[in-house]
């Protein structure tokens, strides 16, 4: 089982980039979509589950997928929008 590391020196945020994942919003420096993460935390299912399912999932980022959900509940995918949120 994986141990919870301290807090990282730089905050986690979830990104998006042609490069990761087609554009899917995913936690920087991972492959993780943030929808994955929330889809979890909506199934009931505990931080150290999630932690343990992703195990390249920085400390704070949970709560970075949170704050994303929270800033940007009607998100398009960028199936509908260009990367940098530009109209295709």
């Amino acid at each position: 089982m994986p141990t919870l590391r301290r807090a990282p020196a730089v905050s986690s945020e979830v990104v998006t980039a042609p490069s990761a994942m087609t554009c899917k919003p995913v936690v920087r420096g991972t492959r993780i979509p943030s929808a994955r993460i929330l889809a979890h935390l909506r199934a009931g299912r505990a931080n150290r589950e999630i932690f343990e399912d992703f195990q390249t999932l920085p400390i704070d980022g949970i709560a970075a997928a949170t704050r994303w959900a929270v800033d940007f509940p009607n998100h398009p995918t960028c199936f509908q929008l260009a990367c940098d949120g530009t109209p295709p």
